[in-house]
């Protein structure tokens, strides 16, 4: 599933910033965008703005249908290894 979303930042005079997502049919023209924006800058509102609008996609469900299983990785136990006299001294495990 594929939406389209505008992204509107304001920067206003006490430098804090606010944002709006709005989702839309189709991306409006810039200049539409703009002419919204500059009375509110002209009249120090905000100090300016920013804005994109993008295609966001939504098929996380359907991605993670097509992922291969993953096989499981299984511990394997190593054989003990059986200590020797010697063995029993160096790791001071002796009963001497």
């Amino acid at each position: 599933m594929t939406k389209i979303f505008l992204l509107i930042l304001l920067w206003h005079p006490d430098d804090s910033i606010t944002h709006n997502v709005v989702m839309v049919d189709a991306c409006p023209p810039k200049e539409i965008i703009a002419s919204q924006f500059k009375p509110m800058v002209d009249t120090g509102l905000i100090k300016s703005w920013s804005g994109f609008c993008r295609e966001m996609n939504f098929n996380f469900r359907e991605e993670l249908k097509q992922e291969q299983p993953k096989e499981k990785l299984e511990e394997k136990e190593e054989p003990k290894k059986k200590e020797g006299p010697e063995e029993k001294e160096k790791s001071g495990m002796s009963n001497a």
